[in-house]
């Protein structure tokens, strides 16, 4: 195998890793922090603090960044240099303008939002109204942040992102205790997400600007360049308000059927949801810029597609096994009894929703890479289509449950379409691999499920337990899969050559 191919893998392996990291701190933190947050809040004001977190993090935070990512991997791998001012300029200015523009509109309808969109209790309501106003700066400081992660992304420099994503971790999660304990509320942790968010943005300035020394702002922006950036933004955009409207309407619908302290039984398990997607995200998140690298190589891109999907598949199969059988334990353990009795089947159902949705994430990827982002504004208008009006019939018989079922249900979409990307885009449906690898699954489950149920079981419902039922699951669920020939003879020999190569300067793909 020649250097540079052992160096691209070496690369990807390591940005992996890299990425991972930024997903394992931040979020080991967050579990530690939240019971503290929540009995530090109670129930009531942490749903409405759940409910500002949301919007900050689903209303207009497009993403429109993510376009820098893109076009900065696209043009280095392609040597058009010069490009790459011009559309960092113009991926910036748009998600200025952009971010400006809702934040003033959201200013301006501020206590319409609170009233009648989260639906917040009056006696709630100053507290809330407040609150948007600080999120609706905070919105617009996380736009021009991510652009500047996007561009680090795009560099391959995800020892940098990951540095700079624990750093905002730690700084949050540490702050906001620190907040709860000092008795302040609401709005002190929202304003403290906007420093932080400040902070953060400006570190990730300047260590795009140090790695990217020929980057230079400028309003000089060629036409081919506005017009690719604004289509692929405007597809962003799309598919980002779909989801936002989805994720509001839920919020709003359970403050409005079960009160606002019943959305923290709902959105502390499908944190845990969350946290599975970001997980996988972090995986995902390496392969964007390669697969833009590999435009002109789809045997490549296949292989990498294959490869992404099999390690997806098997840490979202797994991580539902175990909400299955450990999860009712965990939330007894981390919350209360009373919680987890509260919470255990919206666990299982978020799981599984983010499970499918985790699975879509390469094919997602892989039709922003071709420049068809707008097929997944389609599909989330479709999931938000279908889901809304579940949520609303099925919340009326299962309640919390329900709204959780509804989104379930809508996400089922993303099964046709990733067959549908692969025709597409990868030149065919890939029976034989997706059969190869889901044969093996079963036995796999069942095995680590068993074990996992006898060992809680004989250790009893207790850390000690959770800690060697999990590990032990995860090792019978990874032999299994290792010796029915899950893992293949190639990808066996990929890592026998990673391990035995030397290290070797890195080089432009």
């Amino acid at each position: 195998m020649s250097a540079k191919p052992v160096n691209q893998k070496r690369r990807l392996i390591k940005n992996s890793l890299y990425s991972v990291l930024s997903w394992i701190f931040p979020i080991m933190l967050a579990l530690v922090v939240t019971p503290m947050i929540v009995r530090g809040l109670g129930n009531e004001l942490y749903g409405l603090y759940a409910v500002i977190i949301g919007f900050i993090g689903y209303s207009f935070t497009f993403g429109i960044g993510k376009t820098a990512a893109k076009y900065v991997s696209e043009y280095r791998a392609s040597g058009e240099y010069q490009k790459i001012s011009e559309v960092i300029s113009a991926t910036f200015l748009l998600s200025l303008v952009t971010g400006c523009g809702g934040a003033l509109i959201a200013a301006a309808i501020a206590n319409y939002i609170v009233s009648n969109i989260l639906l917040i209790p009056s006696q709630l309501h100053d507290t809330a109204v407040v609150a948007v106003y600080l999120a609706c700066v905070t919105i617009v400081t996380l736009m021009i942040s991510q652009v500047f992660q996007f561009v680090l992304q795009g560099l391959h420099r995800f020892d940098k992102y990951v540095m700079l994503t624990n750093f905002a971790g730690f700084l949050l999660n540490i702050g906001s205790v620190l907040l709860v304990l000092s008795g302040y509320g609401v709005v002190a942790l929202v304003g403290w997400n906007l420093v932080v968010t400040f902070l953060v943005g400006c570190l990730f300035f300047l260590s795009a600007r140090e790695l990217l020394p020929e980057f230079r702002f400028t309003f000089r922006i060629g036409g081919e360049i506005r017009s690719s950036v604004w289509k692929y933004a405007v597809s962003i955009i799309a598919y980002q308000v779909f989801g936002n409207l989805l994720l509001l309407f839920e919020r709003g619908w359970i403050v409005r059927r079960f009160g606002v302290g019943n959305v923290t039984f709902y959105v502390v398990p499908m944190t845990l949801g969350v946290y599975l997607h970001a997980f996988v995200g972090s995986l995902v998140l390496v392969l964007f810029p390669v697969l833009n690298e590999l435009l002109e190589r789809r045997e490549k891109q296949v292989q990498v597609y294959q490869k992404a999907s099999k390690i997806i598949l098997t840490i979202v199969t797994f991580a539902l096994v175990t909400s299955i059988l450990l999860g009712r334990t965990f939330l007894g353990l981390w919350m209360t009894g009373e919680f987890a009795i509260a919470s255990y089947i919206v666990l299982v159902i978020h799981v599984s929703t983010f499970s499918i949705l985790a699975l879509g994430t390469v094919a997602w990827q892989v039709t922003e890479t071709f420049r068809r982002a707008w097929l997944n504004a389609l599909l989330t208008f479709v999931w938000l289509a279908t889901s809304v009006p579940l949520m609303i019939i099925l919340s009326n018989t299962w309640q919390i449950g329900g709204v959780a079922a509804g989104r379930l249900i809508g996400v089922f979409m993303y099964l046709p379409f990733i067959a549908y990307v692969e025709r597409r885009f990868l030149g065919g449906i890939f029976w034989r691999f997706w059969g190869h690898t889901l044969l093996r699954m079963p036995l796999a489950c069942a095995l680590a499920a068993l074990i996992e149920w006898i060992c809680l079981g004989g250790i009893g419902p207790n850390w000690l337990g959770l800690v060697v039922s999990g590990i032990a699951g995860l090792a019978i669920y990874t032999a299994v899969l290792y010796f029915t020939g899950f893992v293949t003879e190639d990808e066996r020999d990929v890592f026998r050559e990673l391990l035995r190569a030397e290290p070797r300067a890195e080089t432009r793909v």
